[in-house]
């Protein structure tokens, strides 16, 4: 079953455990105070919050003199969730904890922030701790966030443990409603870079298993006709196994798991089948638009596959003529994908608006 990945990283003793426990209303976490709860290096939890199962990817935090083997690990687990993998693997939700009573973000967090951005994953910033801090050292640790990372980072107030100070008052939970909202945005902002690279990238993959075939071919005339029916289909090929599985798989798991972990902060997507329209309607235009290119292809394939034979004899004279044919249809149809992206991408980036805009309309 597909889970929610969570990933929340932050230095030890900053008060992640303490901050899922607040947010998911749910002791997800054990805490503990001054020591580091969590073991070393990189790893999953599966749990099941809200009846939602999710999985909760921690890590060791920061401590001084582990920063290079922590960043060799940081830098294989990007690779392993970037936006080329399936949505199933993808980080859904991401927070880096700051503690507001400390009032500094250090060096190694400025590039922990800046990797995670590069990578395209929409993290939410989360001063823990914040009770009790004044607002100016509030305030100007914000900005120092920004300045350092990023203008636009989304940053928010938390106070998740409940306790009674020495002067008798109680500084009481707060962020909650926020950052729920904040995470559910960050999630269509996400998605806006990730959708296009994992759309690409498949269509890459398709190419180069139409590559393998003209390679494996018994004869020149083989490969030639693999490349020319794949070619005449490829469109249809991203139709049915990118856009509508891709987009499926992203829109359910909005619908059917973030949403209950939301909650009130989010809004579910009630009529299904009117959405599927859209979804259908979406796919068609990217189709259309890619169907241009992919006609070009076809253009270009009599010339492509006007390759002279070489002079080598048998084995050697087949396998070099398929090898250069290859070659040349994955360039061709490498540049040609590269003029279909920028039509996807504003496809892409128009109807997550409309989502969105849909979402905010029933939530308001």
């Amino acid at each position: 079953m597909e889970t929610v990945n969570i990933l929340i990283l932050g230095k030890s003793g900053v008060g992640k455990s303490s901050l899922l426990n607040y947010l998911f209303e749910e002791n997800v976490r054990e805490t503990g105070i001054g020591r580091p709860v969590t073991a070393e290096g990189f790893f999953k939890e599966q749990k099941v919050l809200q009846g939602v199962p999710i999985t909760l990817i921690d890590s060791w935090g920061m401590e001084a003199g582990k920063s290079d083997v922590w960043f060799q690990q940081f830098a294989h687990f990007l690779r392993e969730h970037g936006a080329e993998q399936r949505v199933e693997e993808w980080i859904h939700i991401a927070l880096y904890c700051i503690d507001a009573q400390g009032a500094r973000i250090e060096p190694f967090e400025v590039d922990v922030l800046n990797r995670l951005r590069e990578a395209g994953i929409e993290v939410v910033v989360a001063l823990t701790k914040s009770g009790g801090v004044e607002e100016a050292q509030l305030a100007q640790l914000e900005k120092t966030i920004k300045q350092q990372v990023a203008e636009q980072m989304t940053i928010v107030r938390v106070n998740s443990v409940e306790m009674t100070l020495l002067t008798g008052e109680t500084l009481q939970y707060f962020g909650k409603e926020q950052l729920l909202a904040t995470i559910r945005q960050n999630y269509f902002k996400s998605l806006r870079h990730q959708l296009p690279i994992r759309i690409e990238y498949v269509m890459k993959e398709r190419v180069e298993l139409v590559k393998r075939a003209m390679l494996q071919a018994d004869s020149r005339k083989e490969a030639e006709k693999i490349a020319t029916y794949s070619l005449e289909h490829f469109y249809e090929t991203i139709t049915s196994r990118v856009i509508q599985e891709e987009l499926g798989a992203v829109f359910q798991l909005y619908n059917n798991q973030l949403n209950i972990l939301f909650g009130n902060s989010s809004v579910a997507i009630t009529d299904m089948e009117a959405f599927w329209k859209e979804v259908k309607e979406w796919t068609v235009q990217i189709v259309e638009a890619v169907q241009k290119v992919m006609k070009g292809i076809a253009i270009v394939l009599l010339p492509l596959l006007s390759i002279p034979y070489y002079t080598a004899k048998g084995i050697s004279k087949l396998w070099q003529t398929k090898k250069k044919l290859a070659e040349r249809y994955e360039e061709q149809a490498d540049e040609l994908i590269r003029e279909a992206m920028p039509s996807i991408r504003s496809l892409i980036e128009r109807n997550i608006d409309l989502l969105e805009e849909k979402t905010r309309g029933v939530q308001g």
